[in-house]
């Protein structure tokens, strides 16, 4: 895992600057179900980022992006069993656990928070 840039992520007086400005990385779900060729059913989850909504690339994000593609290739996969095709979400990341003699974050999970849509 990236621990020099989730430490980065988890500056918590950094995060309180950031979340003044920053509109964080906001995504859309499709889910696709098919058969192929095999006769095999397949279903196709994909979170679609929406660059419109989402942060025009602060510092933060930036983080939050290359801890993400460093957890993923270590196959720390964000829980997508509970999105819903053509809804919206953030992305955020979950303190799970913190080196209580040193106090540094040393366990995140990153979560898919569905987006109410403002009308």
């Amino acid at each position: 895992m990236g621990m020099n840039n989730i430490q980065k992520l988890l500056d918590k007086t950094e995060v309180k600057e950031v979340q003044n400005t920053c509109k964080g990385l906001i995504y859309r779900c499709r889910v696709n179900n098919y058969v192929n060729g095999k006769g095999e059913l397949l279903s196709q989850i994909r979170m679609i980022p929406l660059k419109r909504l989402s942060c025009k690339g602060c510092d933060h994000c930036a983080c939050v992006i290359d801890t993400l593609s460093e957890d993923v290739a270590n196959d720390l996969i964000p829980d997508l069993t509970r999105v819903v095709s053509g809804k919206i979400y953030k992305l955020i990341y979950i303190e799970t656990g913190i080196d209580y003699e040193t106090g540094v974050v040393d366990d995140w999970d990153w979560e898919f928070r569905e987006v109410k849509e403002e009308k």
